[in-house]
């Protein structure tokens, strides 16, 4: 219960993974941490406002429009590079495609450009030979199985009802495995973890009203949907948690909406992840593509595990305060085996 393997494989050392494309039209993109979190793009970002990366960047298929980019470590891309704005390498800068760049250009390393160069701006470049990246994400296989986890739950782990909130309800999750066919809060709802806890929903989490998942110190959660993510309330996931210490992996759709802070990493290789507003994750992102009108934080920490004291426990039996559905073992009465979480 207390690995990481799930998370590791998920996330790696990149603070955000797209399979396709990056577009914020709002304020941009800010990644940043205590480690410097590298971003990967498979596809091609639209570049508004600032993007300001605090690691290196690798975007497969070119970066294009007038806001400005600033990394702090390398840049690679195997297309097009076309800017009006300030472009700042902390290292190299390389280019598969045209440079065609309007504006400042500066590159504290060597830049390698493959095809023509057009600077018609300020640039401070040392040039060199191009070296091609690698795409930085694997989105042909999944790196979780996410049905398979919310299938096992289902089979081994401590059922917790299907709708926890219609007024307001408090529920507590000590060390164990959960599944739950869905969690939906039409007023309140307030899940504390206490524990190393996988929990595994068979449909979606819906929000319309509050929702706090909140982790005492030291335990971890490693949330598992088989549908989607729906916010449309006041949401915090994660809430008194360590960054790192929650993981949501999501095999389906995700919406965020509103403004929004996501103590946690995602990890969602099918969605299309919507930002409405000035959005922070605490943790990593992992998603089909990444859009929006507002600024996106992410703030990187890798993934942890359980505080020792936190890894053994008794058979779980979840506390619930309010609410509806009456925790339960599964038919068979054995239940409450783990799956492994990471």
């Amino acid at each position: 219960m207390c690995q990481a393997q799930d998370a590791k494989a998920a996330f790696g050392s990149n603070a955000i993974c797209a399979c396709e494309n990056v577009g914020l039209a709002g304020s941009g993109l800010i990644v940043k941490g205590a480690a410097p979190g590298n971003v990967g793009v498979n596809g091609r970002i639209g570049l508004a406002g600032l993007y300001d990366i605090g690691g290196s960047l690798i975007v497969m298929q070119g970066i294009g429009g007038a806001g400005d980019l600033r990394t702090g470590g390398s840049f690679s891309t195997a297309g097009d590079v076309v800017g009006a704005g300030r472009i700042s390498v902390g290292g190299d800068m390389m280019v598969g495609g045209t440079l065609n760049t309007a504006g400042t250009l500066e590159v504290a390393g060597t830049l390698g450009v493959q095809g023509e160069a057009l600077l018609t701006g300020y640039n401070a470049v040392k040039r060199g030979a191009y070296v091609a990246p690698k795409e930085p994400c694997g989105c042909g296989t999944p790196a979780v199985d996410v049905a398979a986890r919310v299938a096992d739950a289902k089979a081994n782990g401590t059922r917790i009802g299907d709708t926890l909130a219609v007024g307001s309800t408090k529920v507590t999750l000590t060390t164990g495995t959960y599944f739950a066919e869905s969690l939906t809060s039409a007023g309140e709802l307030e899940i504390t973890v206490d524990g190393a806890v996988a929990l595994a929903i068979g449909g979606s989490l819906d929000a319309a009203g509050k929702q706090h998942i909140s982790l005492t110190p030291g335990s971890t959660l490693d949330l598992y949907v088989a549908q989607g993510i729906a916010a449309a309330g006041d949401t915090f996931l994660g809430s008194g948690a360590t960054p790192g210490s929650v993981r949501i992996y999501v095999a389906g759709h995700v919406v965020a909406a509103g403004a929004q802070r996501l103590n946690a990493s995602l990890y969602a290789p099918n969605a299309d992840l919507a930002v409405a507003g000035d959005t922070t994750v605490n943790g990593s992102l992992f998603a089909r593509s990444i859009t929006g009108a507002g600024r996106l934080t992410v703030d990187y920490a890798a993934p942890t595990m359980a505080a020792p004291d936190k890894c053994v426990g008794e058979e779980p039996e979840p506390t619930r305060e309010g609410g509806s559905g009456t925790p339960s073992r599964p038919a068979d009465g054995n239940g409450g085996g783990p799956i492994d979480p990471g």
